[in-house]
């Protein structure tokens, strides 16, 4: 897989960052992150169009349980291995966005049987 990933999609990123002439920080938080969830997305994409009895809680729990390894487990340890300065505003701030995020969807999924047009709205930016 390592390989494969720096064959082909770091290849291509590069070509995307360089032809739109968008900055290297950018290219990471998005273009990577894009990558790095896209596998994700769809097998369960996949798996709730495929069955006849499809479990949203199973793909919403694999999508938020995903969230919270990178966001605890791939930062801490990068923290660990290579510390650095961050923004204090700018990570509290996502850190922020993500938990009212996570208890937007858990207010739902515990209280709520159905999900109407609306609710995913809320966590428009």
């Amino acid at each position: 897989m390592t390989t494969i990933a720096d064959d082909f999609f770091c290849h291509s990123i590069s070509t995307i960052v360089d032809h739109h002439k968008i900055s290297q920080s950018i290219a990471g938080v998005t273009l990577m992150a894009l990558g790095n969830g896209a596998n994700d997305i769809f097998s369960i994409i996949s798996s709730m169009v495929n069955t006849n009895n499809p479990k949203a809680g199973l793909a919403i729990g694999t999508m938020l349980g995903g969230g919270a390894f990178v966001t605890m487990i791939v930062f801490g340890t990068v923290i660990l291995v290579k510390p650095f300065k961050i923004a204090k505003f700018a990570t509290l701030r996502d850190l922020g966005i993500y938990i009212i995020g996570i208890a937007w969807i858990a207010f739902f999924m515990l209280f709520d049987t159905k999900m109407y047009f609306w609710q995913p709205l809320g966590l428009k930016k």
